[in-house]
């Protein structure tokens, strides 16, 4: 799949750690899942941990979770574009603002191939199972269901480029 969202977050707190995200500081969900059975979570493509982006696939054991964050701190008050990618052989990439802050293979946590992909509800911008909450807006949510090429991905990063007027590179 791949996601497109245009963010813009309202909550730059200067005390969460840009250095250190862990799962239990999510403070942002943007998009996230909750299933009841158990506490589960299957889907979490994309939050904020630590001021930076941030995925979880999991099945609430730790063990048996897959997540990662990347390196650019976007909880600057600006606009940005940002996509997410996971692919069948469960591969994980973020993009933001066109370029890539993170990639993971499956070859690095085989469990993360074995996640059942269950039908949960999509929540946007909150979490209730930790009751927390995006601080800010999101103008844009576009969904595929498959990893789009490069030359797919750079025609929508195009698109909302013009469209929200956020520089990409």
């Amino acid at each position: 799949m791949s996601i497109f969202t245009v963010i813009k977050t309202t909550d730059t707190n200067s005390s969460v750690s840009p250095t250190a995200p862990t799962l239990e500081s999510m403070a942002a969900p943007i998009l996230w899942s909750d299933i009841s059975a158990g506490n589960v979570r299957d889907m979490v493509p994309i939050a904020i941990a630590g001021g930076k982006l941030t995925y979880w696939f999991g099945v609430g054991v730790s063990t048996q979770n897959c997540y990662g964050w990347g390196s650019k701190i976007i909880n600057d008050n600006a606009p940005h574009i940002i996509n997410f990618e996971r692919s069948l052989s469960s591969t994980f990439a973020f993009y933001i603002d066109g370029t890539r802050d993170y990639y993971r293979s499956s070859s690095h946590t085989p469990l993360c191939t074995k996640i059942a992909n269950q039908n949960p509800n999509v929540l946007i911008g909150a979490s209730l199972v930790q009751s927390k909450y995006y601080k800010g807006y999101i103008s844009e949510i576009i969904v595929f269901e498959k990893v789009l090429t490069t030359e797919e991905r750079t025609a929508v990063n195009k698109y909302l480029s013009k469209k929200y007027a956020i520089k990409i590179s």
